[in-house]
Formats: structure tokens, sequence, C-alpha cells
């Protein structure tokens, strides 16, 4: 069974998360492709939590890119509104464990619900909306990976 992560914050109590749901294009691929070292750090935080790429799939690569990762990969069914099958796939796994990480119009709904929200501005950009509604922001991918697998990162920025 997965450890999780745990962190106290101060001014804010005890952080515990079992699960990060990353919305896949602009968040942890470009053009829907992976970095070899981004791939590296996710498939080691997959370790220590349950993750889940929740994705449109827009490049049809989303199979492709997370071959050998130990995560699920959800593909937001056509018709459905992306927004809101996120938010509800957080709710169901659990906000107050859950952590949410994305860039996009589409990631701001499970960012009102998650109990850590973190975008990335990568070389994609980011929906403004959504950047607004992150506790933490990142340049790229690798960071914000990082930022979990490294919980005293946590406990220096989101302190009181």
């Amino acid at each position: 069974m997965k450890k999780g992560i745990e962190v106290e914050i101060p001014g804010k109590g005890i952080l515990r998360i079992k699960h990060i749901v990353f919305d896949m294009n602009g968040t942890l691929t470009v053009d829907g492709r992976i970095n070899n070292k981004v791939k590296d750090r996710f498939i080691l935080l997959s370790k220590k939590v349950s993750t889940y790429v929740v994705t449109s799939d827009t490049f049809g690569r989303a199979e492709e890119a997370f071959r050998k990762v130990p995560t699920s990969i959800i593909i937001v069914p056509q018709g459905v509104e992306a927004d809101r099958f996120k938010m509800e796939f957080v709710l169901k796994l659990g906000k107050e464990h859950t952590a949410a990480v994305g860039n996009g119009f589409n990631d701001r709904l499970m960012f009102d619900v998650a109990v850590l929200s973190a975008c990335v501005l990568g070389r994609e950009g980011a929906c403004g909306e959504t950047l607004l509604k992150a506790d933490v922001v990142f340049k790229e991918p690798l960071d914000a990976v990082d930022f979990f697998l490294k919980p005293l990162r946590m406990k220096a920025t989101l302190r009181n």
C-alpha cells in the first residue's frame, strides 16, 4: 500500500495527500510528449501516492507517453465537459486527500475542490483563471513533480 505524503504546514495544519490528479497537455507534456526526466520523477512519485492523468488526449498520445509508468490514465469521454469531469473525479477520490495539477481552463474547477492545487506555467502557457486559483505555481512540470517528492518544499512555500 502506498504511504502517501504528509507534511505539517505552519498555520494550516497537517496536509495528507493520498492522490494526485494531473492534467496532461501543457502540464506534464508539451505537444503530447513527455520529457524523460519528468517521466522518471513521475514514476518515483507514483510509488508514494496514487497518480492519475486525466486528459481529453488532444494529441492521442496518452497511452504512449505513460507506457511503463504506474499511473492510471483517465480519458475524458467525448461530449463530456472536461472541467466538470475532472472536478467530479477529485471529489470521488476524496478532496481532503487529493491534490490537483494543471494549467488549462478545464482544470480550474478541480482546483476549487482539491486540498492543494498546483499550476504549471510551461511552454504551452496557463489559463489566467486557473493560475489565480492555484495554491502554488511552477514554470516547469519537473518542478511541480519535485514539489510533491520533497514535502519540505510544501512547508516552506505554503506556511503562514
